[in-house]
């Protein structure tokens, strides 16, 4: 289903597309809306239009993903870098290092937080088992 303007009219896939592509590059970041409406050759009141919230959830989604691709690169330098010597580099590789260690607890502590809630539910069955044979 193709998504409506701010408007309510139906927008162009190739429009929105385009729109969505020049939003997501980091480049156009500088540009002011009628440097990136020229770019694009599109109209300011069509930009304005197309910027709708499901357009840019669709633009912030696709940054992220450009994002995650770049990261193993950064985390390359960052330790190239930390291994010269550079401090802040090593500052920042320890935070990202104790960063996902604490994720990794955190999941676990989720685990086995299920585990005590599957626990308690057998222990809530066996209750009303009881209940019911002393009926």
């Amino acid at each position: 289903m193709r998504h409506q303007t701010k408007r309510g009219t139906k927008m162009s896939v190739k429009t929105e597309m385009k729109i969505t592509a020049a939003l997501a590059d980091m480049e156009n970041d500088i540009l002011s809306r009628e440097e990136l409406a020229a770019k694009l050759n599109i109209t300011v009141n069509t930009l304005w239009n197309y910027t709708t919230p499901e357009l840019l959830a669709n633009v912030r989604k696709l940054r992220s993903e450009m994002m995650q691709d770049q990261i193993p690169l950064i985390d390359k330098a960052i330790l190239a870098k930390a291994l010269e010597g550079d401090l802040t580099a090593a500052k920042l590789l320890y935070s990202r290092i104790e960063k996902e260690n604490s994720v990794a607890e955190q999941e676990k502590l989720k685990k086995d937080l299920k585990t005590l809630e599957d626990i308690d539910h057998e222990l809530q069955k066996i209750k009303e088992d009881i209940d019911a044979l002393q009926t």
